[in-house]
C-alpha cells in the first residue's frame, strides 16, 4: 500500500470536512482533535495547531484564532444567494498585487529551502480588514508529513510582516459592508533571487531583486473555509468564502 498516497487523500477529505466551518472547536472537530504549541521566539511568538496529527496550521500568536463566519458588518447573516456563492467581490486584487504576494513567499525562501520541498505546496490565508483593506491575520496551512514542517519560524515571520506592511486591498462596496474579508491561495516557493556581481559571487549586503518568470495566477472560484480561514484545494488564488462547495 502506497502509505504516502493514503495520507494525502486523508489530508484532502480533512481539507474538505473542516470547509463547513470556520472556528475551533466545531461540530465536526472537538479539542481533542487538536495538538497545540506555542513557539516562543525573540520578540514574538507563534501558535501551531495540528489537526489529527496531520493538517497543520500556523499564525502569529497575536493574530485572531478563527472569526466566525462571514456577514454584515451590523451581524445580519448574508442572503442565501451570496452565502452559497462560490465567489464574493469584496476586494480587488490586480496582476501587481498577484505579483508582489507570490515574490514575497519565494523571497522567504532560500533555494536549497525550496528544492527540500519537493513541489508541495503551502497554503496561505488571510483576513482582511473590511475597513481599510489591511491584512489583519495570516495563516499557514501545510501537511505535517511534508517539509514545510522543517522550515524555521523565521521564515514564516518574515512572509507575515512583510503581508502586513506590504499589501493593501481596494474594497468593493461589497467588501466594506462585510465584517471582514477572505484570500487565500496555494503555492510552492520557488527560492530567492539573489543578486550576482561580476565575479559570479552573492553579495550578502544587497538586496534581492528577482529576475524569473513567476508565471501566471489565476483566480479560483471558491474558497472552503478552515477553522483558521480558508482553504484552496487547488492552485492560484481564491477570494471570499464558501460554506460547503
Amino acid at each position: 500500500m502506497n502509505w504516502k498516497l493514503l495520507t494525502i487523500v486523508i489530508v484532502s477529505i480533512l481539507y474538505s470536512v473542516t470547509a463547513s466551518a470556520q472556528r475551533r472547536p466545531s461540530s465536526v472537530f472537538t479539542q481533542s482533535d487538536y495538538t497545540t504549541d506555542t513557539l516562543k521566539m525573540e520578540g514574538y511568538a507563534y501558535v501551531c495547531d495540528t489537526l489529527k496529527h496531520t493538517l497543520v496550521t500556523l499564525r502569529n500568536i497575536e493574530d485572531h484564532p478563527g472569526r466566525e463566519d462571514l456577514c454584515y458588518a451590523d451581524g445580519t447573516p448574508l442572503e442565501n444567494e451570496l452565502a452559497l456563492s462560490l465567489h464574493i467581490d469584496a476586494f480587488v486584487i490586480t496582476s501587481s498585487i498577484k505579483m508582489h504576494l507570490r515574490e514575497i513567499v519565494d523571497d522567504a525562501f532560500s533555494h536549497e529551502q525550496a528544492d527540500g520541498l519537493e513541489g508541495d505546496k503551502l497554503n496561505i490565508v488571510f483576513n482582511i480588514s473590511s475597513n481599510n483593506g489591511n491584512v489583519t491575520d495570516v495563516y499557514f496551512n501545510y501537511p505535517s508529513f511534508t517539509e514545510y514542517a522543517n522550515i524555521p519560524i523565521e521564515v514564516y515571520r518574515n512572509m507575515e510582516v512583510r503581508f502586513k506592511n506590504e499589501i493593501c486591498f481596494e474594497l468593493t462596496d461589497l467588501g466594506r459592508k462585510l465584517n471582514y474579508c477572505l484570500l487565500s491561495w496555494t503555492q510552492c516557493p520557488s527560492g530567492r533571487v539573489e543578486e550576482i556581481h561580476n565575479n559570479g559571487e552573492n553579495d550578502a549586503n544587497t538586496d534581492n531583486i528577482r529576475t524569473d518568470n513567476i508565471g501566471t495566477i489565476n483566480i479560483n472560484k471558491g474558497t472552503p473555509t478552515t477553522n483558521r480561514g480558508a482553504m484552496t484545494p487547488i492552485g492560484g488564488f481564491g477570494k471570499g468564502t464558501t460554506t460547503n462547495p
